[in-house]
Order: structure tokens, then sequence, then C-alpha cells
């Protein structure tokens, strides 16, 4: 018997378990190639991250054509610029042929 097999048996889990968690420390530690704990954590991170920044922008391009939709739909003028949020000062963006300075 080896002595990951023995010392897995005596901690009561699996021998390839052990080996697992052996490399991993290997790796973490910079004896042994691979990618650390510290950069799978980071990359599970980025991933959740972005499968929720799709799920918004989904959500957003889904209530936008909803919204051009029924402002077609009911007549109402739709905006085709930007809305004040994105100008970044507060003010009003002017749209196709309105006044081009909004300020007194």
């Amino acid at each position: 018997m080896g002595a990951v097999t023995r010392v897995a048996r005596q901690l009561g889990i699996g021998p390839e378990s052990l080996r697992n968690w052996v490399k991993q420390a290997d790796i973490d530690h910079g004896q042994r190639p691979g990618m650390t704990t510290a950069e799978q954590r980071r990359i599970a991170e980025l991933e959740r991250e972005v499968r929720e920044l799709r799920r918004a922008n989904e959500f957003l391009l889904q209530r936008s054509g909803a919204e051009l939709i029924s402002g077609r739909l009911n007549g109402n003028r739709v905006a085709t610029h930007p809305g004040p949020w994105l100008h970044g000062l507060g003010e009003p963006v002017p749209g196709p042929g309105e006044e081009q300075s909004l300020r007194n």
C-alpha cells in the first residue's frame, strides 16, 4: 500500500482526492505548473460576473425593444438619441431637430 492510500484511509477520504489536493498545493506553492487556487477563484468570479452582465444586457435589450414597439404602436414619439442619464452632466441631450443648446 502506498503512502497516499494509507494517509487517505486514515483521513477517511479517497486516495484520488488526496492526490488532487497535494497536486493543487504544489501548484499553489509554485512547485508545479498549473492554475493556482486564487486564479481559479478569480476566473469563477469573472465568469459569474459575465453571466450576470449578459442577463442584464438581455433584459435591457428586451425591455428597450418592447418600449420601442409599444411607443410606435401607440403613436408616441420614440427617442432615437441617448437619454440624459448618458450625458453625464444631468443635462438633457437634444434629439434630432431639437434646439442644440438647452442652456439659458
